[in-house]
């Protein structure tokens, strides 16, 4: 979107008006763990393991 109106703007054509979508937020709440909303429907409590990049998730 951003570079669609870079474009229109360089050209001299009107700009699209932008509409934020919300898709949803992540939240760190310690250690290795965090929890999420999705699509303001889906609620997920992650915890990650040791260093690596595995983790597990559980819908709350």
């Amino acid at each position: 979107m951003l570079a669609d109106n870079v474009i229109a703007a360089l050209r001299g054509r009107p700009l699209k008006e932008y509409q934020h979508k919300n898709l949803g937020a992540v939240v760190g709440i310690g250690l290795r763990k965090g929890v999420a909303i999705l699509f303001n429907r889906i609620k997920l409590k992650v915890a990650w393991r040791g260093g690596s990049t595995a983790s597990t998730a559980a819908a709350v």
